[in-house]
């Protein structure tokens, strides 16, 4: 901030109670251009009689060469890549991070640029589209900015692991119940002519939730997951739970698999996102004219799986992913995440107990028992020293280990017990780098090399050279996690496989087994990033997530034996205890993650399971 202030002198200043709340540079670029407006609308009201001052005339030839000229020196593109045509983050493979350092570079070079609205740049696609915009402005034909779209997240590599670990400044905290009657006054208003939705559980709550709307004189329906609804001032989401998973006939599936992993459940939490994705403008639109709520409701046991007892339907635990991510996105719609206890009877007392929570602005999280009302929060917990019972011998398995937080822990493990260490991933097992990359070590550099040497006499895009660079980089990861967990006193290996898929995981693990012997721990850390709002994800961007997450687990401990197992350490994240905005399908996915642990610790008394919710990784 000192050295964009230095750069930008008539900047207003921030103070750190500005910049404690600002989470982004989008939200720093708002701020500032918030701070800039309000002084000029004020001096225009003083003085109305006052001439703008008049923006001068561009030479978009010049600007435009100046755009191609800083986008190639800021990612290492030659200029004749660059096509003005091109989406800037699928075919350029510039991120949002990249993308403002392009644009400061940018405006530094052409001084008399027009101020750019931010909620109108983060929706242009292309460099010309950029163009286009900064054109229409200098001629006062630039449209108002459609709504925003969230800053994406990138998964972070691995930094320097081979110095000690500060564990002094880990902030480890566990979940509390805290039982807590409902004393709010808040109440969420339904505006006239709009209706509150309730999906079908067909097992009596729904029903009961719509009469109880009904008593009080507020339009409803009840509706499938397939539908559409329109003029929605609320949405409650219900599961239909099923006494036996999807596959739980089938020869050789044994019944705590079942219990875990039910298809039924898992294609509803899929749904439910896709309501939700569906539904989300008209309940902003609801709560812009007075009112409007979303809630998911759980039936685990009435206190999301804290309260010790057994959990019947574990992957229906994601659903709270969901309504906490929206309650960040949807800022003005209350949003709840309810889990009622599955034991509970259904009848008018319980089904008053949800509407009044549907209808009280107030804690996100409420779990609901036969005599209690619980919210969650977060407490303090230093970790208790203690040994594991782990050996040279002993085969652990890393998903997602050869970079970032999981990387680390690996290492971390190493240094501490040396058991075997196998890394699994999806990219190929990395072999030797021919001369003309060995010494290249700066990514303009790789990236020339690739085009003179993979690309030399092709026509190629960005977007292309991109993927060779990562998997380059890639490979280097892998290959230097590989020596630092050696270096550290571990057998270790690395083989590839698409956790997605149960016969490649299967696949591995025989080798394994066959190579190193029993398999003692599982530390799942596999995962990806497509980060969207809610309104604006699609069910594809989705599944990519949900299913490394989640399937990758399945996968992983149908195909290893449980009966083995001592360990299981599951990579979790925040979004999932908190929720995070452009983060749903994370949010959901390692929430799963969270509630499967806890039922698998219950059914295999003899394995130390943990699921840890990570922060930001630095």
């Amino acid at each position: 901030m000192s050295a964009l202030e230095e750069r930008v002198p008539g900047l207003p200043s921030l103070s750190p109670e500005d910049m404690a709340v600002l989470k982004t540079l989008g939200d720093i670029v708002a701020h500032v251009g918030r701070s800039l407006a309000a002084p000029a609308a004020a001096a225009a009201t003083a003085a109305p009689q006052a001439l703008a001052k008049p923006v001068k005339t561009l030479d978009m030839d010049l600007v435009t060469r100046t755009m191609r000229s800083v986008v190639s020196r800021l990612t290492g593109y030659p200029e004749d890549l660059v096509a003005l045509d091109m989406d800037i983050e699928a075919d350029l493979g510039i991120d949002s991070i990249k993308r403002v350092e392009i644009m400061s570079e940018f405006e530094t070079l052409v001084p008399d640029l027009p101020a750019f609205d931010p909620d109108v740049m983060v929706t242009l696609k292309t460099l010309q589209q950029i163009l286009d915009y900064v054109d229409s402005l200098q001629k006062g034909t630039a449209q108002a900015a459609p709504a925003s779209a969230p800053t994406v997240s990138a998964e972070q590599g691995t930094d320097d692991l081979e110095g000690p670990v500060d564990t002094s400044v880990v902030n480890r905290q566990i979940v509390r119940l805290e039982k807590r009657p409902l004393v709010s006054q808040r109440v969420v208003a339904v505006p006239a002519k709009r209706k509150v939705y309730v999906t079908d559980d067909k097992n009596g709550l729904s029903a009961a939730i719509a009469g109880e709307l009904k008593a009080r004189k507020i339009p409803v329906a009840i509706i499938q997951l397939d539908d559409n609804p329109q003029d929605a001032a609320g949405l409650v989401i219900v599961p239909e739970l099923k006494k036996k998973g999807a596959l739980a006939s089938l020869a050789g599936f044994k019944k705590k698999e079942s219990d875990l992993w039910d298809r039924n459940h898992e294609e509803f939490l899929k749904k439910a996102f896709d309501l939700a994705h569906r539904t989300g403008k008209s309940l902003m639109e609801s709560a812009d004219q007075g009112g409007a709520f979303f809630a998911t409701i759980s039936r685990l046991d009435g206190t999301f799986g804290f309260g010790g007892g057994k959990l019947q339907a574990p992957v229906l635990g994601g659903l709270s992913g969901l309504a906490k991510t929206a309650d960040l996105e949807w800022e003005k719609v209350s949003c709840k995440a309810i889990d009622v206890d599955l034991s509970a009877k259904v009848n008018t007392q319980l089904a008053r107990r949800v509407v009044d929570e549907l209808l009280s602005r107030g804690a996100v999280e409420v779990g609901l028992t036969d005599q209690d009302r619980v919210v969650l929060h977060l407490e303090k917990a230093p970790v208790e020293q203690g040994s594991l019972d782990l050996s040279p011998r002993d085969v652990v398995i890393v998903s997602g280990g050869a970079k970032g937080v999981t990387a680390a822990a690996a290492i971390a493990l190493a240094r501490n017990a040396s058991p075997t260490i196998i890394l699994m991933g999806r990219s190929d097992e990395p072999g030797p780098e021919p001369a003309w990359l060995k010494p290249l070590k700066d990514e303009g550099a790789i990236k020339k090399g690739i085009l003179e040497n993979l690309f030399k006499g092709q026509k190629v895009t960005p977007a292309q050279v991109e993927k060779e660079l990562k998997t380059i980089l890639g490979n280097r990861e892998i290959t230097r996690t590989l020596a630092l967990l050696k270096k550290a006193g571990s057998n270790a290996a690395y083989f590839p496989a698409d956790v997605r898929d149960l016969a490649s995981v299967s696949r591995v693990i025989e080798e394994v087994k066959a190579a190193f012997g029993p398999i003692k721990g599982l530390i799942h850390g596999a995962g990806v990033l497509e980060d969207r709002f809610i309104v604006d994800q699609t069910l594809d961007q989705f599944n990519k997530v949900y299913n490394t997450k989640v399937n990758g687990l399945e996968n992983l401990l149908k195909a290893i034996p449980e009966d083995e197992m001592r360990y299981l350490v599951l990579f979790s994240s925040v979004s999932a205890r908190v929720g995070n905005t452009g983060q749903v399908a994370y949010a959901m996915a390692n929430e799963v993650l969270n509630k499967v642990g806890r039922a698998y610790a219950e059914q295999n008394k003899s394995c130390r399971v943990v699921s840890i919710n990570w922060g930001p990784w630095d």
